[in-house]
């Protein structure tokens, strides 16, 4: 089977008519046009809107997130709309959309559960002033925050252990103190096959690359 095809292309581009492919290549394609959402979360107002966007995907995906961006200045190009330096959107911390991808690594996956409500969100914002269930904070304390509900913990030692745990060899990492503050080792904790769990998503090197970007205390 070809790439395209496991990633479910023609579905995508079925279930959002007014979007084309633009460009193609063995290694990447382009898709752009108009992406339709109508969408409400619990407590929140519904909203409709229609965005023109401009997707990005690489042969590699899941492991390579596509990258979107937004072409017609609907969205304000600041942090304060999670959207990146390079104009791209923020669609949240890599190991949280890649858990996701990871059950259902194709692009209606990838269109549902993280584009679509990325997109309420930032309208929830430019319509109402705030985001529907709070803003995640910027930076490190926002990387923190996050890695916090993924992994079950309560503190930034905790994440961090988490991550080291996943940066290494599993015999180590039963050696290393439990992340969930049990006070005993990983490896006599249950806490280990949850931990465990993580390692197919990601090589040691990419969550060593993640435990750099926390400051040590």
């Amino acid at each position: 089977m070809l790439w395209w095809d496991e990633i479910k292309l023609e579905d995508f581009l079925s279930q959002n008519p007014r979007m084309r492919l633009t460009a193609f290549c063995d290694d990447s394609l382009t898709i752009e046009g108009e992406y339709w959402i109508h969408a409400a979360m619990e407590g929140a107002r519904e909203i409709e809107q229609t965005f023109s966007l401009r997707l990005s995907v690489s042969r590699k995906f899941p492991r390579e997130i596509p990258r979107v961006s937004e072409t017609r200045g609907q969205i304000p190009k600041t942090s304060d709309h999670h959207i990146n330096h390079d104009g791209s959107f923020c669609l949240g911390s890599e190991i949280k959309v890649k858990s996701i991808l990871s059950e259902s690594p194709n692009l209606l996956a990838f269109s549902e559960r993280v584009l679509t409500p990325f997109l309420y969100s930032v309208s929830h914002k430019i319509l109402f002033g705030s985001f529907p269930y709070g803003d995640l904070s910027h930076g490190e304390e926002g990387l923190l925050e996050d890695y916090q509900v993924i992994f079950k913990v309560h503190d930034k030692s905790s994440v961090m252990l988490a991550l080291k745990a996943l940066s290494i060899r599993k015999r180590a990492a039963n050696k290393l103190p439990c992340p969930c503050n049990c006070g005993s080792r990983l490896g006599k904790c249950d806490y280990r096959f949850f931990i465990n769990q993580w390692r197919d998503l990601e090589r040691r090197r990419w969550f060593r690359r993640h435990l750099s970007l926390f400051t040590v205390s």
